[in-house]
């Protein structure tokens, strides 16, 4: 499955691992493979990911209407972010944390999307069960009943990936 979001950029799930993988990127000039310019999710990020779409349109609307300046951060599960901003557009990106400054950094693997190409990618997400449909079963993990409380919240590995600890 191909959803395009513009000439060379789609959306593409595959089974892998024994749960389903779903790929926003840049494929190459022939066509057959993903570029280095993509990002996987898991269906509980791409859960996560439509639960903040509203916040992203948002956030979007205000920048193209001069209201907003400052940029929109959202974690989205396993040290993967979401960013808005004018410049970059909706940034979906890999991060990995720096132990000695306690920080997190951007890393290559990611892709940066155009509004318009996000406004695509929402119109897919209504296609998206057809081919995955246990996807609308799933929700966020940060929904979760294990999740009510902080100690469910710490010891997930989605929600927490670089194990920071209440001690």
């Amino acid at each position: 499955m191909k959803i395009p979001l513009s000439p060379n950029r789609f959306i593409t799930c595959r089974f892998e691992n024994e749960q389903y993988m779903i790929y926003v990127g840049e494929y190459g000039p022939s066509g057959d493979y993903l570029s280095e310019r993509h990002l996987s999710f898991t269906l509980t990020q791409w859960a996560t990911l439509v639960m903040l779409s509203k916040c992203i349109d948002s956030t979007i609307s205000d920048i193209t209407n001069g209201l907003r300046a400052e940029t929109l951060f959202r974690h989205i599960g396993s040290n993967k972010h979401v960013s808005v901003s004018y410049k970059y557009g909706v940034d979906l990106r890999q991060f990995y944390f720096l132990y000695k400054i306690n920080d997190i950094r951007p890393n290559r693997k990611g892709i940066a999307l155009t509004f318009k190409q996000w406004h695509e990618l929402k119109l897919a997400l209504k296609l998206l069960p057809k081919y995955i449909p246990s996807i609308e079963d799933t929700s966020a993990c940060i929904l979760r009943d294990d999740h009510a409380n902080q100690i469910g919240y710490w010891s997930c590995r989605n929600c927490n990936p670089n194990s920071y600890s209440l001690v």
